[in-house]
């Protein structure tokens, strides 16, 4: 059991600040600096290096065959701006593959036409942008324009995809990184291959307690990764001393890798990074093969102006994949689409460094394109610096994320019959292997287990030394998880025969009441008052901790 990786790395941000969001829009300086030429209030892509104007050509796509022995082309845009990412298959004509991206320009707009897709993306409106990874590893950026048309860009296979993470060299426990990172959500395996996976977030809901930026947040609208960590991969008891441990282990690189359409608020996912605005989300796709990452086009939206959001997982053919996500009621929308081939580029080289036995079955996994992990729901919090006081912690889950029309459909056997049973008894949606929590509050330690980590870190645990002055602090946070995940269990509605349903992510014993803004309030955390721990001061046995004489105003 493992979770949904570190996608949160390495973010190369692209952004679409639309005008219906009610944020500022402005170009980013390293966009402005170099002349992307595309409309800045359309479309901001912060990362200098990477991106060049594409108004007269763009990158060819190529097989993966071809692309280990053949240089990129590159073909000269019509008049009509007709673009194709394919000297063989050009808009016009032919039989596109998979590798072939055209965009043609249309009277409102322009069509964006992926491979043998027979459904060819309409593009007219500003608020949308899509994105295209082709077979060479390519990226092909395309957006609404307010004059009418579209623009399009391009970026390189080299820059596509984040650089690779350095190797784990085991830093001293505790001495670096966030204060605390965790993830959270039920999962489940399925027994064929995701052919589709949709879901709608109603009203999504920004933490009450964000601490100026300080806590990042993201929600995740569908996710999947190939597989679980097979048991002998991971700690009997989900303990490592150590997060990098396992989260740089090479090892982990396929079953970690991950297809995510997620919502995303705080300072780590703000676009300039480190300036998020109050009441402000960022809506992407993006997909992490072996530990890199690619990015779809970011949408900045006001929290007051979502409504509800669809998200959406497809495989549109055998080898193309595209996720989607859409404010209902508007014309925001946003894709990332990607082929196999793209994706095998990188574990290929995994394979090439010595990361990734081509004989292993992760491998094998990653070359017959397997995505059975599901993640619904799902959400990650980081929590960079310790909170002013003990009752902000619980404030820093949401009251209530509302998923409904939730519905997954799975690859038929080799006859074209429905699979059955569509998840195994022991591997059906549920939360007891969803959770990955670590941070400098547990001296650097990971957990992937609930009883271990109550057993060591809840109230009297086997670690949790009553003499540390995070004590308290550590029994907050784990009474807090815990109780957020018995009011989640507690919220699930799937269907195992229609694979539809509903989920809602909250605490055990929340109530409904206008006085809250989500419509639902949380109960009190006992563990999570400074009246409790005043009160447990003046109980314990002597000697009392020294943290007990600070304990009304710190806490």
């Amino acid at each position: 059991s493992t979770t949904a990786t570190q996608q949160h790395r390495h973010l190369t941000y692209h952004t679409n600040p639309f005008p219906t969001a009610n944020i500022n829009m402005k170009l980013s300086t390293a966009a402005a600096a170099i002349n992307i030429n595309i409309i800045s209030s359309t479309l901001v892509h912060a990362s200098a290096s990477s991106v060049r104007s594409m108004q007269a050509s763009i990158l060819t796509g190529k097989s993966r065959k071809d692309a280990k022995t053949s240089k990129s082309a590159k073909t000269k845009a019509a008049k009509n701006m007709s673009y194709s990412s394919s000297l063989e298959q050009p808009c016009n004509g032919g039989t596109p593959n998979a590798g072939t991206t055209c965009v043609k320009q249309t009277a409102n707009g322009c069509e964006l036409q992926v491979g043998p897709d027979p459904f060819p993306t309409k593009i007219d409106s500003q608020q949308q942008g899509h994105v295209v990874i082709t077979n060479d590893g390519s990226s092909v950026e395309v957006s609404g324009s307010i004059y009418g048309g579209c623009n399009v860009a391009a970026v390189q296979y080299k820059d596509t995809f984040d650089p690779p993470p350095g190797n784990c060299s085991s830093p001293t426990p505790g001495s670096s990184g966030p204060w605390l990172s965790l993830w959270f959500g039920a999962v489940g395996v399925s027994n064929s291959n995701i052919k589709s996976f949709n879901a709608t977030i109603v009203d999504p809901i920004i933490p009450d307690f964000m601490g100026d930026g300080s806590v990042s947040y993201r929600q995740w609208g569908v996710a999947a990764q190939p597989a679980a960590l097979p048991e002998d991969f991971t700690t009997e008891d989900g303990y490592y001393e150590e997060a990098c441990n396992f989260e740089g282990n090479k090892t982990f690189g396929v079953y970690n890798s991950v297809f995510q359409s997620v919502l995303a608020a705080g300072n780590e996912f703000a676009v300039p990074p480190g300036q998020w605005q109050p009441g402000q989300f960022m809506l992407n796709e993006d997909i992490e093969i072996f530990g890199r990452n690619a990015w779809g086009l970011g949408t900045l939206l006001s929290q007051e102006s979502l409504g509800k959001v669809f998200f959406s997982m497809e495989r549109v053919t055998t080898d193309l994949w595209r996720l989607t996500s859409r404010v209902l009621g508007t014309s925001i929308e946003t894709s990332l689409t990607f082929s196999q081939d793209s994706l095998m580029l990188i574990f290929d080289e995994a394979a090439m460094n010595g990361d990734l036995p081509k004989n292993s079955t992760a491998y094998k996994l990653a070359d017959e394109n397997v995505w059975k992990w599901v993640f619904m729901p799902y959400m990650m919090k980081k929590i960079s610096v310790l909170p002013k006081r003990l009752a902000d912690i619980p404030r820093t889950f949401v009251n209530i994320s509302k998923y409904e029309d939730v519905h997954i459909e799975l690859e038929p056997d080799k006859d074209g019959n429905p699979v059955t049973p569509p998840f195994n008894t022991t591997q059906k949606l549920g939360y007891d292997d969803g959770m990955e929590i670590s941070g400098k509050l547990f001296d650097g330690a990971l957990y992937l287990n609930y009883t271990t980590l109550h057993a060591d870190y809840g109230l009297g645990g086997n670690r949790n030394d009553v003499e540390n002055s995070l004590y308290p602090w550590r029994v907050c946070v784990v009474e807090s998880l815990l109780a957020y995940k018995r009011g989640s269990e507690n919220s699930m509605d799937f269907n195992y025969d229609t694979m539809s349903g509903s989920f809602n992510m909250t605490f055990e014993n929340s109530t409904e009441s206008s006085a809250c803004a989500s419509g639902v309030c949380a109960p009190t955390i006992q563990t999570c008052t400074t009246a409790y721990w005043v009160e447990w001061c003046l109980s314990v046995s002597a000697p009392t901790p020294e943290w007990c004489m600070s304990a009304a105003d710190t806490l």
